[in-house]
């Protein structure tokens, strides 16, 4: 599925009339509108500093190198394995040995990306919820025009919709909140990003389940389908009873495809109780794994093998009831293990 100017277009457009609708569209946000064009250049700038690969690349908290927005149908887009909050840990020229990106500024690493079109560079990623280190291999291209305008479409509608998100949270207007975070689910689902489309649905639900909030996500049933059949239902970071019986709920209305998640769903324990208590080490590793770090950087840190770090991971899994790095961490905080 390719993401459009169109569809861009037409969820930031929504999401200024709901702001509008609500009262919530503050000067400062209008302010910021009207002068997207002049920042539109600089956009398009900073997509061609991608290194011709179409992937913006941006600092998190931390200050590692991550993977940003995707530019449509430039070469990491199309690969399929590229995501948005993928963290960048070394890159390699052709069949050279990959260089680490760690200690370099951002345009040392801009530059170790760019190259000639049509030359390989490889790219050793980590996901945002851990998992082994993967290298991907993509060919330089051109960007377009067209693709340039694109990536500004959907950064512009990214944009307005945090914004405007953060108004209606100020404002306490949960009904345009959870409208708010399923516009942004739907614009990474055309922008082919999963991880945020699954973050934001999740966000949804945790707004929408205490008020019993149903419309908007039966408005976007085909949509709301594809992204559960994609995703494991042990992989939802929900954590408690009232999130799950609302996700059942909603899977429960989906198109009859997918009528097997809600049989799946209530086999899982959503009880927010702890099997049985973390060792010291296990507690160690879910800090870090909070923190962001990879299975390589666990390693490091704690001066084990990648394997010991999975087999840790594994049994702290199996403790809390979850499967993956996002649920653990949410299951954590709601049992006060960790603390916000």
């Amino acid at each position: 599925m390719t993401f459009s100017i169109t569809h861009a277009t037409r969820y930031v457009l929504l999401a200024a009339a709901l702001a509008t609708l609500g009262g919530c569209a503050t000067p400062q946000q209008q302010a910021q509108m009207q002068a997207w064009q002049q920042i539109q250049a600089q956009q398009q700038a900073l997509a061609q500093e991608s290194g011709k690969i179409g992937a913006v690349l941006a600092s998190d908290a931390q200050g590692r190198v991550v993977i940003g927005t995707l530019v449509p149908g430039a070469p990491s887009d199309q690969s399929g394995e590229v995501h948005t909050g993928d963290q960048l840990l070394a890159v390699a020229e052709g069949d050279g040995e990959p260089q680490s990106v760690g200690g370099k500024s951002m345009l040392e690493v801009r530059l170790m990306v760019q190259g000639e079109p049509n030359t390989p560079v490889s790219l050793v990623l980590a996901g945002q919820d851990g998992g082994d280190d993967r290298t991907v291999t993509l060919t330089r291209a051109e960007i377009t025009p067209q693709q340039q305008q694109a990536l500004a479409e959907i950064q512009q509608a990214e944009a307005q919709a945090r914004e405007l998100a953060k108004s209606a949270r100020d404002g306490a207007r949960w009904g345009q909140l959870v409208e708010l975070e399923l516009i942004q689910m739907h614009i990474a689902i055309w922008s082919h990003n999963p991880s945020p489309a699954a973050s934001h649905f999740t966000r949804a639900i945790h707004l929408a389940a205490k008020r019993r909030i149903m419309r908007p996500f039966l408005d976007r049933i085909e949509l709301v389908a594809g992204l559960v059949n994609e995703t494991k239902p042990q992989s939802w970071g929900f954590t408690q009873n009232e999130e799950w019986q609302f996700f059942t709920r909603i899977c429960e209305r989906l198109p009859s495809a997918n009528s097997a998640m809600a049989e799946q769903l209530e086999s899982l324990d959503v009880e927010t109780q702890l099997l049985e208590s973390p060792t010291a080490r296990e507690m160690e590793l879910l800090a870090l794994i909070e923190a962001g770090l990879s299975n390589q950087q666990l390693a490091d840190r704690l001066s084990v093998s990648v394997s010991t770090v999975k087999w840790h991971l594994y049994n702290l899994y199996a403790k809390l009831g979850v499967s993956s790095r996002s649920a653990a961490v949410a299951k954590a905080r709601a049992l006060n293990l960790l603390t916000r």
